[in-house]
């Protein structure tokens, strides 16, 4: 996986990490912080909770998981 934190200038002022599958540049995910029942999350480009952002590392899993390459069917 690849990552890195983006600010974009203009009328998107929120900077957001940029989540890439090395191996398939398809597989990429815009991940925000918003606050979702009254504490800090890490969410999908669709705005949808991934985790708090005191769980870090679930987030990760979290979108790593999303991103992973499936094993081909046999």
């Amino acid at each position: 996986m690849w990552a890195n934190v983006i600010k974009p200038a203009g009328e998107q002022p929120e900077p957001f990490c940029r989540v890439q599958n090395q191996d398939v540049g398809d597989l990429a995910e815009h991940v925000t912080c918003s606050d979702a029942d009254g504490e800090l999350h890490y969410c999908w480009s669709w705005g949808d909770p991934i985790a708090p952002v005191r769980h870090v590392e679930a987030a990760a899993e979290w979108v790593a998981y999303a991103l992973r390459l499936k094993d081909p069917a046999p």
